[in-house]
Order: C-alpha cells, then sequence, then structure tokens
C-alpha cells in the first residue's frame, strides 16, 4: 500500500510517498515543484498539470492521498471532557465550540485529536474549518484526477515528527494538586516550522501535541527585505536569501557590507519574533504552563545565527533539529536542506499510516467524503450474491415450513402405530401404550437376552475339573510313569501340575504327553514349591489351556 502526503505551498509543491506493509514502512521517494514567484496562491492549473502527472503514474487501487489544509485556515481549541469515548466528544463538540469559533459551526466541518486521557477525562485538540474550505480542495482533487483520502490541517500532520504516531493514545494518571490547591505547572516544548510565507508554531507536552497557531512570517519576507535594501528582482533576492543569509552575533570584526546585510535580515526576523511573543504568550495562558525550549525547522531555519539571535529575541533557548533520524533510511539519498523542505509533506503522509486506534484527523466527512457508503460499497461489489441469497433464503424458510408439517404428520401416524402394536404384541394395557412403555417393554427384554447370553457362555466353559480329567487321561499307564501329583492349580487358562516320578527320564515322558493339552504346545518348567523323597524326582509345569472364557 502507498501513501502520498502532498503539501501545497506559496513557493513549491512538496510531495513525499511512503510504501507501507502490515508491520513496517520506507520513505521510498520524494517531488518538489518550484513555483513562479509570486506564483499562484490560489489551485491553479501550474499545480493541477504536475500533481496529474505524478497520479498518472501511480495504481489508484493501492495508494490513498492525504493532503494539507493550510493551518491559517483552521481554527484549533484545546479541550478537556470529563468523559473518553470518542462517540460522545464527536456529538458534544459542536456545542461546546459554538460561541468560540470566528464562523457558523453549522456551516463548519469539525473533528478532532485525542491527546490524551487522564483517568475518566480525555484532552483533546478540536480543529475547526468552513466547509466551503474542504469543498474547493475536493473539487481540486477531482480536477488532478484521483480521489483524496484524507484532508488534515498542516500542524497536525507536522505533530507526527515528533509523537508516536502509530501508539495508542496515552494513558496518564489525574494532574496532581499542590497543598495550596493548585495544579502542577506544565511544560511545554515549542517547534518552528518557518516556511515561504507561514510560520506554524506547535506546542507539544511529553511529545503529544497540544496546541497550534500560525504566523504570517515567512523566507518571503526576508526576501523582500533584501529586495528592496538593494533594489533586486525577487527571483534574485530569493537566491541571495537561500544561499547567503546569515545573522551576526558579533559585529565587531564584520564589514561594513555584512553589517548592512545582517541587519536588513535581522530586522524581518525581529518582526516575527514580536508576534511570536504573543503567540507564546496565549499558549501560556491556555494551558497554563511554561515554555522550556524552542526548536527550529523548515527553510528559514538554515539562516546562519537566526537560532542565537531569536535566544536573545524571546530569551528561551532556540536551536534546530532533526526530525527524520527516527525514521530510518529513505530510498533516496537525503540532505538536511532537503528534510526541513520536506516534513509537512512526510507528516501528512504519516497520517494516513495511523490506525483506528489512534486515527487521522480528517475534514472529509460526510457527504463531503468521496468514498462512498459501505452498505453502498457492499452492494456494489455483492449484489449478485446478496439477491441469489436472499431468494436461496426464502426457499429454506418455505421448505422449512413444509417439513414442520409433514413432521407432525408423521408423528401423529407414527404414535397411532406404536400404541397399536404396543397392545397387540407387547401386550400393554392402553395406559402403558406409548412410546416410554414400550422403551420399558424393550429393556426388560434385552436385560433378559444378556442373562441368557451368559448363562449360554457358563456352559461353554471348560471347568478345571475337566481339565484335570483331560490331563489323566493323557498320563501314560502306570507301568510306564509312577506319577504322584502333590498340586493342581487352575487360574483362567493357567495350569499348575507339581508332584513326584521315579527318574528324571518320566519326567520328559510326562511333560511330552501333556504338549497336546496345551493351548500353545509349550510346556513351562518351573521351580517346584514342594520337595520329594531322596529316591523320587520333583517335577513342576505350567501351561496355557482352552477353556472358552470370554475375552471381554
Amino acid at each position: 500500500m502507498k501513501t502520498v502526503g502532498i503539501d501545497i505551498g506559496s513557493h513549491q509543491i512538496k510531495v513525499v510517498e511512503i510504501t507501507s506493509t502490515a508491520r513496517s514502512f520506507h520513505i521510498t521517494n520524494y517531488h518538489v515543484l518550484q513555483l513562479k514567484y509570486g506564483g499562484p496562491q490560489d489551485l491553479d492549473l501550474e499545480v493541477i498539470d504536475f500533481l496529474r502527472g505524478l497520479v498518472s503514474k501511480m495504481d489508484l487501487e493501492q495508494t490513498q492521498f492525504v493532503l494539507g489544509l493550510r493551518q491559517d485556515k483552521v481554527a484549533v481549541r484545546f479541550r478537556t471532557f470529563p468523559f473518553t469515548e470518542k462517540n460522545k466528544i464527536a456529538k458534544t463538540l459542536p456545542l461546546d465550540l459554538e460561541d468560540e469559533l470566528p464562523f457558523s459551526v453549522d456551516n463548519s466541518v469539525l473533528d478532532f485529536k485525542m491527546i490524551r486521557t487522564r483517568g475518566s477525562q480525555a484532552e483533546i485538540l478540536a480543529c475547526a474549518t468552513p466547509r466551503h474550505n474542504v469543498e474547493k480542495l475536493v473539487s481540486f482533487f477531482q480536477d488532478v484526477g484521483a480521489q483524496l483520502d484524507i484532508l488534515s490541517p498542516e500542524g497536525v500532520a507536522f505533530s507526527n515528527l515528533i509523537e508516536n504516531f502509530d501508539g495508542p493514545v496515552p494513558v496518564e494518571l489525574p494532574l496532581s494538586v499542590e497543598l495550596d490547591h493548585s495544579p502542577n505547572k506544565r511544560e511545554v516544548e515549542v517547534f518552528l516550522h518557518l516556511g515561504h510565507s507561514r510560520t506554524l508554531v506547535c506546542a507539544f507536552e511529553k511529545q503529544r501535541l497540544v496546541s497550534v497557531r500560525s504566523l504570517f512570517w515567512g523566507g518571503q519576507n526576508i526576501t523582500q527585505a533584501i529586495a528592496t535594501k538593494y533594489q533586486l528582482p525577487l527571483p534574485e533576492a530569493q537566491k541571495e536569501m537561500e544561499l547567503k543569509a546569515f545573522i551576526l552575533n558579533s559585529k565587531q570584526q564584520a564589514s561594513f557590507e555584512a553589517k548592512v546585510f545582517s541587519d536588513t535580515i535581522s530586522q524581518s526576523v525581529r518582526e516575527m519574533a514580536r508576534d511570536l511573543q504573543l503567540s507564546l504568550l496565549e499558549i501560556k495562558t491556555e494551558l497554563q504552563c511554561e515554555i522550556k525550549n524552542i526548536q527550529t525547522t523548515g527553510g528559514v531555519s538554515q539562516i546562519q545565527g537566526l537560532g542565537a539571535f531569536l535566544t536573545q529575541m524571546l530569551e528561551l533557548p532556540v536551536n534546530k533539529v532533526k526530525l527524520w533520524d527516527r525514521f530510518g533510511p529513505t530510498l533516496f539519498e537525503k540532505n538536511e536542506s532537503l528534510e526541513v523542505k520536506l516534513s509537512v509533506a512526510l507528516g501528512l503522509a504519516l497520517e494516513g499510516l495511523k490506525k483506528p486506534r489512534n486515527p487521522a484527523l480528517n475534514f472529509l466527512r460526510g457527504d463531503l467524503s468521496n468514498k462512498p457508503s459501505r452498505i453502498k460499497t457492499l452492494w456494489e461489489d455483492f449484489s449478485l450474491s446478496i439477491m441469489w441469497g436472499s431468494a436461496l433464503v426464502i426457499a429454506m424458510i418455505i421448505w422449512a415450513s413444509l417439513r414442520v408439517g409433514y413432521a407432525d404428520h408423521l408423528a401423529q401416524t407414527s404414535n397411532e402405530v406404536l400404541k397399536k402394536q404396543a397392545q397387540n404384541i407387547a401386550k400393554l394395557t392402553a395406559r402403558n401404550a406409548n412410546e416410554k412403555g414400550v422403551k420399558k417393554y424393550i429393556n426388560e427384554k434385552r436385560k433378559v437376552s444378556v442373562e441368557m447370553g451368559n448363562v449360554a457362555k457358563i456352559m461353554k466353559v471348560t471347568t478345571a475339573f475337566d481339565v484335570l480329567k483331560r490331563v489323566s487321561e493323557l498320563v501314560p499307564a502306570p507301568n510306564q510313569l509312577r506319577l504322584d501329583v502333590r498340586r493342581f492349580y487352575v487360574q483362567e487358562q493357567r495350569v499348575w501340575l507339581e508332584g513326584f516320578v521315579k527318574s528324571p527320564l518320566e519326567s520328559t515322558l510326562l511333560q511330552n504327553s501333556l504338549k497336546s493339552l496345551a493351548l500353545d504346545g509349550m510346556i513351562t518348567k518351573q521351580n517346584p514349591s514342594i520337595r520329594g523323597p531322596a529316591d523320587k524326582t520333583v517335577f513342576a509345569f505350567s501351561f496355557n489351556v482352552e477353556r472358552g472364557l470370554s475375552k471381554e
């Protein structure tokens, strides 16, 4: 599955492609379109043609497209609800925001990002935008020739580079309260994405996005200042800014030209810093928090000395940050300049990889979604099967009703026949001529049959006396063998025989004469358990005989 994140800016169009499997994903490709300077602030043919060319090379059945909505077109509010169920939050949200949005709730699209849960409470970041913003982008993407799957704000997409975007919503304990009954101060970290025309201000608490703002300041402000100062065309001023921009931290050993160039840039950045101070104050007031540091990214963050200058202005540590290291190697060669340009596009692509336990923030809802409803999709895919299945169910119902009627008729007929035969054959009374009476009659007859079989088996059993008689018949005549039997014992099929004879020769003669009686023709000599006279030979034999005993 491929996910494509599309960041449409005022200076460049950035596209990042991610190929995902069930367990992992890889950043596989990127595309950048450089717009003509001062180019389209609105979506025009240049952007459509570029995206149409990319879409034509993709398998639309295996690709989902995620588009970013400019953050300045989205109202963001931090909210805490006394319950954690997402469906209850979604129903309550319009009423909660009704008096706070700068536009009508009825003509807007709302969604929210779950930040964390604290006990029975849920902290969310609610986002709302006028409906016509969504309709415009949906129509635009239809002109591109593809179906838009997710429309998400830039700030929320950017947060995927810091958060554990594919993990569940964090669960934390409620905020502790000190003895003075005031909650502990929160600490947040602010990330600035310094773009060409706007700056994203994203505040994170424990690596979870808690506030987003947009400043109308970016690299084009510096470009305009350079063009005015040095009387340069805007495209050339843009190149100067990208290749040579710097702010001097110490001017003692710098040349006059370097000081002038640094002052030109720093004066423009100073304007942004004043606006940023107001935004930071709003964040501190809204969240009752302290800001511990600021991290910068985006194209303008490449200006040398920018971090030190902002540190002096804001009285907070400001440093550049690398956000791509945690996502492993890419299938293309990357560098710091490329990473800062593609940050929002990558965040949008990651938004498309989110799981239902922590879903993507998507403004494509209800009739604005290009996706057909699940019922409609099922009907289109399985309409023929559903019709055949319905016909089969109806036929089964008819057959079942007929079968029940026929079964009742058979049961009534069989009961009448059973009663009649019970009276005629079993000689049962009319009261006992039923199923229970017949079963009792059969069980009694079965017991009698079993007992008769046991008697028959006993009649066929060869007794110990029969075995002894057979031994006597097989022993040689007294003139050949003088036999004195002292012990004769029979257990099941085994026979033990002990006694005295005159000599070993007579013992061997006795053993051979008994072989015809042995079941397997084997006569086994045993250790005798008796003692005989000194002039006699003691013998002890054992062998198996057939007695007709059951093997059960």
